[in-house]
Parts: C-alpha cells; structure tokens; sequence
C-alpha cells in the first residue's frame, strides 16, 4: 500500500478521528483545500466532510469559501435525499399493495434505516431495491403504470438478458 497525501489524512481524520485528532500530525498550513475537495468529490464524500466538520466545531480551521462550498452542497444533498426517501417510501407502499416483497439496498437502505445522524450526510443518486425474480413481469407492469419509464428503449436489453431490470425514472417527479 502506497502513501496516502496530507489531503487523504485529513479527511481521514476529520471523518474518523475525535475533535482533538483532527490536527494529529497535520500542519493545517500545509493543507491544498482544492486538492481536499477533489478528493471528497471523487469519493462522493463532500456531505459527510461538512457533517463532521460541523459536528467537531472545527470549521475555523478552513477558509471561509470553502465551508460555504461544502454547506451548499451539503444542503443540495439533504434536499435532494429528502426527495428521494419520500419516493421510496411510495414507491415501497406501491410494491406492497401489489404484493411484491422488495428489500432496499445501498444508500436508501442506510437512510431508511437511520444509519446517519442527518439525511445529508450519505449521497445517494437513485433507488435500488431487489425483488423476487418470479415478480419481475409484475414489477415492470407496476412501475410503468405508475410512470416510472425507462430513459433508454434501445439497448443492449434486446440482446441480452440483464441482471437488473432497466432503470426506471418517473418523468413527472423528475421535473419537480
């Protein structure tokens, strides 16, 4: 395993670390904040950055303009989560009334089950959930009733057979 940059360890340590360990071995002088946002960006972790800066008291420690970016960000995250949990939440009564056992993965899983402190601290950018594979033909006759449409009608679908359903948006909720 190589070395991790000054950027890795802080972000480490201010996502990990107690309020006293966030500064462990780090001249904050020495930090690069573009590279650290770069960083948090790749690994989708800007939210959790904010989060935890904030809850650490520890926000004096970077400039302004960037905690202003990562709070806008943070609250277009916690808005758009919000979003997406009330979809689950209908989309998880939808499956029910039609009798289709479903279980929710990933990112919605986590927030449904209120794994985090604050819905904006995991970003999340759709809804994955497993049904039984008997449900499928059901699923699709569900889903489509409900506008939930798949964006892509020609491809690779048609030749062959997908481990996944194909994704599904519904154009009325996606324009809100």
């Amino acid at each position: 395993m190589g070395l991790i940059s000054l950027e890795e360890k802080f972000m480490v340590n201010i996502l990990y670390r107690s309020e006293s360990e966030i500064l462990n071995g780090i001249d904050i002088n020495t930090i690069n904040f573009e590279n650290l946002i770069k960083l948090a960006s790749s690994h989708l972790m800007l939210p959790a950055l904010y989060f935890n800066i904030n809850k650490k008291n520890c926000s004096c420690l970077f400039p302004d303009d960037f905690i202003a970016y990562i709070r806008n960000i943070f609250a277009i995250n916690k808005a758009r989560n919000e979003i997406l949990l009330s979809e689950a939440k209908e989309l998880s009564e939808l499956l029910f009334e039609n009798n289709i056992k479903h279980i929710f993965l990933k990112g919605t899983a986590l927030l449904l089950s209120n794994v985090f402190e604050d819905i904006g601290e995991r970003m999340i950018g759709d809804i994955d959930f497993i049904i039984q594979h008997k449900d499928e033909e059901k699923v699709e006759k569900v889903l489509e009733k409900n506008n939930y449409l798949s964006p892509h009608t020609d491809s690779l679908f048609r030749f062959f057979k997908p481990k996944h359903l194909p994704r599904r948006v519904n154009k009325i909720k996606q324009s809100l």
